[in-house]
């Protein structure tokens, strides 16, 4: 660069705003919660991450510049910000701005600014940047970006495949990130109503029960991570959007990054950061089946200095559904703190606290007279399986993860990340068994437990390290990691009395007794090992190779009854591997491949007491990834094909015991777009053909598919905002989920029928600091069946309306 442009002042034939330096980079160790927003690499020379530049990746600065000449309103940006500008004074000479009011991150706003001007933006150092017309881009030195590509739907970084953030299309994998705007506009209050827009995923929960972000991706269930920590314990309700900032979907086996999981996608949740500045928003929901939410986010700094800031995301829900007796009541609290000991080194504590509590949560409706035959004719869908006298179901959580960073010096950045949860749940539930020779007795049991509990405390060390070797750079992450997961489960399961489902009586029979409870403990322990490179051989050639090592210790415990407690213990290790490429034969396009594998640990043993080896999996895909527009137009196509081994089956000699030759396949093909092709027009649509097939089966299940994923999805969200005009201030979006028929269960005996979803919606923005908004979900009245098991169906709400206010300060 040229040593002129870091100075202050002006040169001739520039503006030049100035800018507060970074002090020299401190020596010293470094560990960083890591697991959060997303860093920009220059397009031409990639230069090492600075701690900050994570969190300034989903930093929100609220603006208040008017409409005026382009020129000042940049002058205004500018010292908002700290940021210096450099672009020759008669570059912006007649050229205006409608101005930027809200609250965006660094870059969205830049963005906005520049609308309709032709002019293109670059980072270059710390926060300088440049500006040029779209056919004279001036070239400085390597960029060393601090913002995000984040405007409309779009969002091209993430952090889920290295950690430290890349963009994605320089990642030899299929990702998806879904931001703020999307999940505002879409209204997804929790992680699963989001996830649909994901190509090939598939519901696999409910919208009444704790089941709601249960998603199959490329026929497998799907994994969640929290800022890149793992945890949980299989009994996390649905989680609540209200402090997210974005969701990253990367697909295929993750288990070098994260350990055992299956081969189908890790979703990273990245949570909203402390703002340097004051922002206060609010907003009350309501709607159909007398649903209400409210909602609370407060930010800023603590002290005069900015070095500590703190965040408090909240939302409360009460809400009830078509089926009789039902009530669902929401409470979410989530605080983060944040303090920056130096420019190098930050500490950042955040936590959430949940709770939920439903009257009765849907185990299921009988297929036979709401969807299949039923010589009665249909029953009410209405009508609940369980008792009305029941205490229903509770589910409380609380998670703790704190992440600190500091940065060595140029070229090396260190992280320590911990992450506590601890989930307790109490239920009293009724289901449905099987109808009596008459089709409409039916027979019932209940679930009961007094009380369990889980805990689950995950450690993570990673250091980060850009070098070069000759003429070939690297991106190194080297990292260790230990997860201890506890349970203390007490449950019941019994027979209760049958129901006439055509003709229901309520509290006459008399219910089991609710003791001795079975008793399941459990302990298990995770020691793991991970090394990953990504190497960039030349500008437009980038592989990437890795491989983890992970040891588990699991011990168990169960007794019938008041039987005693019978001991299990057993061990697991496993070697995963990854490998891809990225090949860019010409700028807007890259080219890429992996080779990926994944394991799962089973429980149970053959019958001569061996325990099963882990399933594993491996993964084959390629695909293509493109940018146009100026990046306002990304695709992604890609094709895979999963195979899954060490399935467990039946042992056709030892009946009753099982075996691990199992094996499963899928193979599909998977496409994205995202899209602004006019300042006010954005749009996401995704589709997805994924084909299964049970391949080595001792049940009868050989060629089948496997249960609840549908062979073709669909799905398109878009936004129009009306400027100018008798409609100024309001804006239209809406959006259109396909998804084709899936077999019920794993021996193909009942079809689920496909259906085609419809949300439309209208916001008004009277003022800049306030929203209405009113949006009709499934406009269409379409009967949409979630999910089954067995002959046991999900049948989710009939077409319902809503509204918002949402004010901010």
């Amino acid at each position: 660069m040229d040593q002129n442009l870091k100075l202050s002042g002006c040169i001739p034939g520039w503006t030049l705003y100035p800018q507060r330096t970074f002090r020299t980079l401190a020596t010293g160790l470094i560990f960083v919660w890591a697991g959060f927003s997303s860093v920009c690499f220059a397009a031409q020379e990639e230069l090492p991450q600075k701690p900050f530049q994570i969190a300034e990746a989903i930093t929100l600065h609220t603006f208040h510049i008017r409409a005026q000449d382009l020129q000042s309103a940049l002058l205004e940006f500018s010292k908002k910000l700290n940021l210096q500008l450099l672009y020759p004074t008669e570059l912006t000479q007649g050229m205006h701005t409608l101005g930027l009011d809200g609250t965006f991150t660094t870059e969205d706003g830049l963005r906005r600014l520049l609308e309709g001007t032709g002019l293109k933006y670059k980072f270059v150092g710390t926060k300088s940047i440049t500006l040029s017309n779209s056919s004279d881009q001036i070239e400085l030195s390597p960029i060393d970006v601090v913002g995000t590509d984040n405007i409309g739907y779009l969002s091209q970084k993430a952090i889920s495949a290295t950690r430290s953030g890349a963009d994605a299309h320089d990642i030899s994998q299929n990702i998806e990130v879904y931001n703020r705007n999307l999940l505002e506009d879409t209204r997804s209050n929790s992680i699963g109503e989001v996830l649909r827009f994901s190509p090939g995923a598939s519901w696999d929960g409910d919208q009444m029960g704790p089941f709601g972000d249960n998603f199959l991706f490329r026929g497998f269930f799907g994994n969640e991570v929290v800022n890149g920590l793992r945890g949980g314990t299989g009994m996390i309700t649905q989680r609540d959007t209200q402090n997210v900032e974005r969701v990253e979907v990367l697909k295929g086996p993750a288990s070098v990054m994260y350990g055992q999981m299956e081969p189908s996608a890790t979703v990273n949740v990245v949570t909203k950061q402390p703002l340097d500045h004051f922002f206060a928003e609010g907003g009350v929901q309501f709607g159909t089946f007398d649903d209400y939410r409210l909602t609370g986010d407060v930010s800023g700094p603590v002290t005069d200095n900015k070095k500590v800031k703190f965040r408090i995301n909240a939302a409360y829900e009460d809400n009830e559904s078509y089926i009789d007796f039902f009530t669902h009541r929401h409470i979410f609290v989530a605080p983060v703190v944040s303090v920056d000991f130096t420019t190098d080194t930050r500490l950042t504590v955040e936590a959430t606290y949940s709770n939920d509590h439903w009257s009765s949560i849907n185990n299921g409706q009988p297929a036979s007279g709401l969807l299949t035959p039923n010589i009665n004719g249909k029953y009410d869908p209405a009508t609940q399986i369980s008792e009305p006298n029941f205490f229903g179901t509770t589910r409380g959580g609380i998670n703790v993860m704190s992440r600190l960073e500091h940065r060595f010096n140029d070229w090396l950045v260190a992280r320590a990340n911990f992450s506590w949860m601890q989930n307790r749940r109490t239920f009293q539930e009724g289901f449905a068994n099987s109808f009596l020779a008459d089709e409409r007795t039916l027979t019932r049991g209940m679930f009961y437990t007094p009380g369990d509990t889980s805990d689950d405390f995950y450690y993570l060390v990673d250091v980060t390290a850009n070098f070069d070797t000759g003429p070939v750079s690297h991106d190194l992450l080297l990292g260790v990691d230990y997860q201890r997961q506890t349970a203390d489960f007490h449950t019941l399961s019994v027979p209760m009395g049958s129901i006439d489902l055509f003709a229901p009586v309520r509290n006459v029979t008399p219910l089991p007794p609710l003791s001795p409870t079975n008793t399941f403990i459990q302990d298990i322990s995770t020691f793991g090992g991970f090394l990953q490179d990504r190497i960039t051989v030349f500008e437009n050639f980038k592989l990437v190779g890795g491989f983890r090592y992970t040891y588990l210790d699991q011990d168990t415990s169960f007794a019938r009854g008041l039987g005693p407690l019978v001991p299990n213990n057993r061990h697991d290790s496993a070697w995963t591997t990854q490998a891809g490429a990225v090949y860019q034969p010409w700028e807007p396009v890259s080219l890429f491949v992996n080779r990926m594998q994944s394991f799962v640990p089973q429980g149970g043993t053959s019958v001569g007491g061996t325990p099963f080896d882990p399933e594993s999996g491996t993964q084959y895909e390629g695909g293509v990834k493109t940018t146009f527009l100026d990046g306002l137009l990304n695709t992604t196509v890609s094709y895979y094909h999963i195979t899954k081994s060490n399935v467990q089956t039946s042992d056709p000699n030892n009946p009753g015991f099982s075996i691990a030759i199992g094996e499963v396949e899928s193979q599909g093909l998977e496409a994205s777009l995202q899209s602004q092709p006019l300042p006010n027009l954005n749009l996401i649509a995704s589709y997805g053909y994924t084909d299964t097939e049970i391949t080595n089966d001792n049940d009868g299940n050989m060629g089948n598919e496997l249960r609840n994923v549908p062979q073709h999805t669909f799905a398109l969200q878009s936004r129009y905002d009306f400027r100018g005009g008798p409609l100024d201030k309001f804006s239209l979006n809406g959006n259109i989920q396909y998804t084709a028929s899936r077999q019920a269960d794993n021996a193909n005996t009942l079809i689920i029928p496909g259906y085609t979803k419809v949300d439309m919606g209208v916001n008004y923005q009277p003022v800049p600091k306030v929203d209405i908004a009113f949006w009709i979900e499934n406009l269409a009245d379409e009967n949409i069946f979630s999910t089954a098991f067995g002959p046991y169906v999900y049948l989710q709400n009939p077409r319902t309306f809503h509204g918002q206010l949402k004010f901010r300060y």
